[in-house]
C-alpha cells in the first residue's frame, strides 16, 4: 500500500474539550448527583451535626416603656424597662424556667434514659450549660459570636442539634419568664399597696387617739378646774355662812345684853341718858370724857328698847354684817371667772377637734390608693395578653454549626464535577484510541 499513515498531534484542542463535556453532560451531571448522594448518605448515618444557637434579648422597646409612664408618675412604684429586664434576666438565670421548657418541648428524648431520676438530672444539666451574656462591647473574646454583641444586648448561648426544638424552647422559655416576672410586680405593688393600706389604717388610728385624748384631757381639765374652783366656791360659801352665823350669834347676844339693861333701866326708872360726860378745853375744841366704867342701863330705858326695837326690825341683816360684801364680791368673781374659763377651754377644744377631724377626713377621702391601684391595673401587666418583660428575637437566632452542610454541599459537587469531567474525558479518549487501533488494523490490511 502507498497511501500515507494517520499523523498525530500533541497540542491539546480547548474547543474539542468542551465539545466533549458538553456532549458527555448527562454523564457529568449524574456524577455530580451521585456524589452529593454520596455525602448525604454518610451524613445520614453519621449523628446530627452540633450548633451554638445565639439569641438576642434586651429592654423593651421606648414605645412599650410609655405605657408605665403615669404609674410612674404618681410616685406609688416605679416600673422601668431596667427593672423589667433585670427581672427577666434573673427568671432566666435560676435555670428552672429552661428546664420546664426543655421537658415540655421534650428537648431530650425520656426513651434514651435508663431512669426518671437520670433524665431529670440530665435535663438540669442541659439547663445549667446555658450561658446568659451580660452586655458588653469591648471584643475581648476571640469568638466571633461574642463580638458581635451590642450595647444593652443579652445574649442566650446554648449547643444542641435540633434548631426547631431549641427555638421550641427558647418560646416556652421567655412566655414562663414573662409571666414568672408579671407575678412579682404584682407581689410587689399588692405589698407596696399593703404597706400603704396599713399606714392609712395606723394614720387614721392615730387621729383617732389624738381625738379620744383630746376629749379626755378636756374632760379631765375641767374636772380639776371644776373640784379646784368648788373647793374655792365652797370656802367662800363656808365663809359667808360663818359670818352669817357669827351676826346672828352677836346680834342675839346683843339682844339678851340690852333687854337686860332696858330692865335695869326700867327698875331704876332711868328713862333717858344719865351718863355723865366731863368737858374741857383743848386746843381743838371741846372733848367729852365719858367714863368706860359706867353702866350701860344709865342710857335709858327708852334708848335701850329702841335699839332693840330697830335690831328686831332689820330686813337686810347683810348690810351689818363686817366683810361680808367683800366675801360676796370674791363668790361672784369665782363663779364668773368659772363660766369664761369653761368657755375659753371648750373653745380651744372645739378649734383643736376639728382641726383633728379635717386630718382624718383627709385621710379617709384620700383617693391616692385607689388612684394608683387603677393606674396599675391600666399597665401592660393587666391590659396586654402577651405582657413582655424584655424584647428577645428568637426569630433571628444565629445557627452556628460545627460542621457547614453548604461547605460538604459543595465540596461534594465539585468532587462529583471533577470526577465527571474525568469520566467523560477518558471515555472519550477510549473511543478515541479504539476507532485509531480500528483505523490502523485497515490501513495495514489494505
Amino acid at each position: 500500500m502507498d497511501g500515507a499513515q494517520p499523523q498525530y498531534q500533541d497540542e491539546i484542542d480547548l474547543i474539542e474539550v468542551f465539545e466533549t463535556l458538553w456532549e458527555g453532560k448527562w454523564k457529568l451531571i449524574g456524577a455530580i448527583i451521585a456524589s452529593i448522594s454520596g455525602v448525604f448518605a454518610v451524613l445520614f448515618v453519621l449523628p446530627a451535626p452540633s450548633f451554638t444557637a445565639v439569641t438576642n434579648f434586651s429592654k423593651v422597646p421606648t414605645f412599650e416603656a410609655e405605657h408605665y409612664k403615669r404609674f410612674n408618675a404618681f410616685g406609688f412604684m416605679e416600673i422601668t424597662p431596667t427593672l423589667l429586664l433585670d427581672l427577666y434576666t434573673e427568671q432566666l438565670a435560676e435555670g428552672g424556667v429552661f428546664e420546664q421548657a426543655m421537658r415540655n418541648a421534650e428537648l431530650l428524648d425520656s426513651k434514651d434514659f435508663v431512669s426518671v431520676e437520670a433524665y431529670d438530672e440530665a435535663l438540669t444539666s442541659s439547663a445549667s450549660s446555658i450561658e446568659l451574656i451580660p452586655p458588653q462591647n469591648d471584643g475581648a473574646n476571640a469568638n466571633a459570636i461574642y463580638r458581635e454583641r451590642i450595647n444593652n444586648k443579652w445574649q442566650v448561648v446554648f449547643e444542641h442539634v435540633d434548631e426547631v426544638a431549641w427555638k421550641a424552647v427558647l418560646k416556652d422559655a421567655d412566655r414562663r419568664a414573662n409571666e414568672a416576672v408579671r407575678r412579682i410586680l404584682e407581689q410587689r405593688f399588692d405589698a407596696a399597696f399593703q404597706v400603704a393600706t396599713e399606714q392609712q389604717i395606723f394614720a387614721l388610728e392615730d387621729i383617732n387617739t389624738k381625738i379620744k385624748n383630746a376629749q379626755a384631757a378636756f374632760d379631765r381639765d375641767m374636772k380639776e378646774f371644776e373640784l379646784n374652783h368648788g373647793f374655792d366656791l365652797e370656802d367662800v360659801a363656808s365663809q359667808i355662812q360663818n359670818a352669817l352665823l357669827d351676826y346672828d350669834k352677836k346680834i342675839m347676844n346683843r339682844l339678851t345684853f340690852l333687854d337686860e339693861q332696858a330692865k335695869i333701866a326700867r327698875a331704876i326708872v332711868v328713862a333717858k341718858n344719865t351718863i355723865e360726860a366731863q368737858t374741857f378745853n383743848a386746843q381743838s375744841g371741846f372733848v367729852a370724857n365719858v367714863n368706860a366704867d359706867t353702866p350701860f342701863y344709865l342710857r335709858g330705858y327708852e334708848a335701850i328698847e329702841k335699839e332693840i326695837e330697830l335690831i328686831k326690825a332689820r330686813e337686810q341683816k347683810h348690810a351689818f354684817i363686817d366683810g361680808l360684801f367683800e366675801l360676796e364680791q370674791k363668790k361672784r368673781a369665782l363663779e364668773q371667772d368659772k363660766t369664761l374659763h369653761r368657755a375659753e377651754a371648750k373653745k380651744l377644744f372645739l378649734v383643736s377637734l376639728k382641726d383633728l377631724e379635717a386630718q382624718k377626713r383627709d385621710i379617709e377621702q384620700d383617693p391616692k390608693l385607689q388612684r394608683a391601684k387603677q393606674l396599675f391595673l391600666d399597665t401592660p401587666i393587666f391590659t396586654s395578653d402577651d405582657f413582655k418583660a424584655a424584647h428577645i428575637r428568637i426569630d433571628t437566632t444565629q445557627f452556628t454549626y460545627a460542621r457547614s452542610w453548604s461547605l460538604l454541599l459543595a465540596l461534594s459537587a465539585l468532587l462529583g464535577a471533577m470526577a465527571g469531567v474525568v469520566y467523560v474525558l477518558l471515555s472519550n479518549a477510549l473511543a478515541k484510541r479504539k476507532r485509531h487501533l480500528a483505523d490502523r488494523q485497515v490501513y495495514f490490511q489494505s
